[in-house]
């Protein structure tokens, strides 16, 4: 078993060689950049962080401009929406926020040919350390996300697709080897009682825990094995009907600037609910104190972003 240790770029590259992976000269910032069909991963390392993170991101080689603006949020909405709980925005190119907002029937306040990157994000906490296999899942984890964020451009809008996307990136299917504890409902309950929090209602039909939050449910699941997802909800409130146009470009505003947490807009029995989520890939096992950085930055994470959304709406 590896024992966890602090991440550095020979572990992040030699993660990516353990699932067959041959990484290429990094981008700028980067420890590891990976081309992969339609997409292309970089991963890096951010230690100067009160919570250092390795994060991975996987950007859409094909060409976007403002005019496909607004298909291409219903479709990164869709995808946000989806199992097992992706983090996906559009930018401006490097991940410049776009700012402006949506009315009804106007398209953003950029010229049409103004390009627009497709991002998907996806972050493993550091804590004390990290395991080879950990950083090889949390690559293997964003490269699916990567072929679903592809998959759903590709379907929304057919001419963005990049030559090397019309030949899939190689699959990459060595199992997971778990190299610390998994992350059970007795350790998240571990980690409440240790905060004078001795109540934490468990569904087991869904295998989730159910919090609250300042009266807001909160939602810690465990069903997937490969992914824990801390889900916060609310319903949009009801002062007329929102226009879904600008609905959905708050919520992909706040996803660029999130380091963690997606929030989607969906509509449940005529009415618009903000569903805010963490994932989180916890298939190689979790350390002590990346259980302790999961659920405190997932649930503020989450809580944050559905929060900043619910402000402007």
């Amino acid at each position: 078993m590896n024992e966890p240790t602090r991440p550095d770029t020979a572990l992040v590259q030699s993660a990516a060689r353990s699932i067959g992976l041959e990484p290429r000269a990094a981008a700028p910032g980067a420890d590891v950049t990976v081309d992969h069909g339609p997409v292309t991963l970089t991963v890096s390392v951010e230690a100067g962080t009160d919570d250092p993170r390795i994060v991975a991101l996987l950007r859409y080689n094909g060409t976007l401009t403002a005019a496909d603006y607004v298909t291409a949020l219903v479709a990164v909405n869709a995808v946000n929406s989806a199992p097992p709980a992706p983090h996906v925005y559009l930018s401006a190119p490097g991940g410049e926020p776009l700012r402006t907002v949506l009315t009804a029937g106007e398209a953003p306040a950029t010229a049409d040919a103004a390009p627009l990157d497709a991002t998907a994000r996806l972050v493993l906490p550091v804590g004390d350390g990290v395991t080879r296999g950990q950083v090889a899942d949390l690559i293997r984890a964003a490269l699916r996300t990567g072929d679903e964020l592809a998959e759903a451009m590709a379907t929304a809008i057919p001419d963005s697709v990049p030559e090397t996307g019309r030949t899939p990136g190689r699959r990459v299917v060595r199992p997971t080897v778990a190299e610390l504890p998994p992350l059970t409902r007795e350790r998240i309950t571990a980690w409440f009682a240790a905060r004078g929090v001795e109540e934490v209602p468990f569904d087991d039909e869904t295998e989730t825990v159910c919090l609250s939050m300042d009266g807001t449910p909160v939602d810690i699941i465990l069903a997937d094995p490969g992914q824990v997802v801390i889900r916060v909800a609310a319903r949009v409130p009801a002062t007329g009907e929102p226009d879904p146009g600008q609905l959905l470009h708050l919520c992909n505003h706040a996803n660029t600037l999130s380091a963690t947490a997606a929030v989607c807009a969906v509509q449940q029995s005529g009415d618009w609910w903000l569903v805010s989520r963490v994932g989180v890939p916890v298939a190689a096992g979790l350390s002590d104190t990346q259980v302790d950085a999961v659920i405190r930055t997932g649930v503020i994470g989450a809580g944050s972003q559905l929060k900043s959304v619910l402000r402007q709406v």
